[in-house]
């Protein structure tokens, strides 16, 4: 990682501007169309690799957070998606013998010639569309075919790195050690189990942490960074149903959630190398006030209302900059 200071203002400027048209192209708002040129799936591919390598020697801890903003579009360069012909199994779909010929024309024109051209985000709404399509057609289509077409969408979505947290850690789950793994198992169980209570919510939240941490232990590659950042974007539907809950409930019986649930909080800010000293002081604090908290002690509630004010700046900092 560069030292501090290397990486200008102007260099950041360039990185938040990449970041912004990116997201652009991957919220479809920017579609990819077809301007005569021929560039398989493939070609995206070493692309992305060309770039997820450059901006690992960018990397430092002032412009981490603008490359967790691009790394999530950038097209997976998984070994099978590196090959001179991926994405093949639409071309077999295409020209299948057992469907009906409207469907089989949406399909090629549509689907299998676009992405063999000029492939992009756009191209799952489309296989959206379409499946949709023959989940709900009157047509007897063959389990094969149905299941084909299916995993043909989840191949998609591999491609373009748009997997569900969930699929995911799953895909990756078998190339970890054996502790990762019991995580990840540990993560999906909980969360498949989830209930509304602030219990539950709060036991997944420790778990998503430790899952983090066990994570960071690991090579660094696209997969892993990609998960960590679905990770941390789950993290926040976890912290905002926690905040819900605690609004709803008696104020006096729910400290110790609030300083558990505020100290995982900062330390997932941590875990994503953002003003990494701060927050181990701020949960350090924390961890002393929240022993023999007594809130009807005007001692106590001065020392904890400055750390909550070094959490408010922190956390509006971070707001700010995870917004580009």
């Amino acid at each position: 990682m560069k030292s501090h200071g290397e990486i200008t203002k102007n260099e950041n400027d360039k990185l938040i501007s990449l970041a912004v048209y990116l997201s652009l192209i991957k919220n479809c708002t920017v579609t990819c169309v077809e301007d005569g040129n021929h560039f398989r799936p493939s070609v995206h591919s070493e692309l992305s690799q060309k770039i997820h390598d450059k901006l690992f020697y960018l990397t430092t801890s002032d412009n981490y957070y603008i490359l967790r903003k691009i790394y999530p579009s950038l097209p997976s360069y998984d070994d099978a998606f590196l090959n001179p012909d991926p994405l093949s199994l639409i071309r077999e779909i295409a020209h299948r013998n057992d469907i009906p010929n409207e469907l089989k024309n949406t399909i090629k024109h549509e689907l299998q010639n676009k992405t063999h051209r000029c492939i992009g985000p756009e191209d799952i709404q489309t296989s959206e569309r379409i499946l949709g399509e023959i989940m709900s057609s009157q047509h007897n289509l063959s389990d094969d075919f149905i299941q084909q077409f299916e995993r043909f969408h989840r191949e998609l979505k591999d491609y373009l790195n748009a997997l569900t947290i969930e699929e995911r850690l799953i895909k990756i789950r078998s190339s970890l050690n054996i502790e990762a793994q019991d995580k990840i198992n540990l993560f999906l169980e909980e969360k498949y189990n989830l209930t509304e209570c602030y219990d539950s919510y709060l036991k997944l939240l420790y778990t998503l942490s430790d899952l983090r941490h066990v994570l960071k232990k690991e090579s660094n590659t696209q997969n892993l960074i990609l998960t960590d950042i679905g990770l941390e974007n789950y993290l926040f539907v976890l912290l905002s149903k926690l905040s819900s809950i605690v609004d709803e409930a008696d104020i006096s019986s729910l400290w110790d959630l609030k300083f558990r649930s505020l100290s995982l909080a900062i330390k997932n800010i941590r875990f994503s190398l953002f003003e990494e000293k701060e927050c181990l002081s701020i949960e350090s604090e924390l961890i002393r006030w929240s022993e023999k908290f007594d809130y009807q002690n005007k001692m106590y509630l001065h020392r904890l209302r400055a750390t909550l004010l070094r959490c408010q700046e922190l956390t509006a900092i971070y707001s700010d900059v995870i917004q580009i």
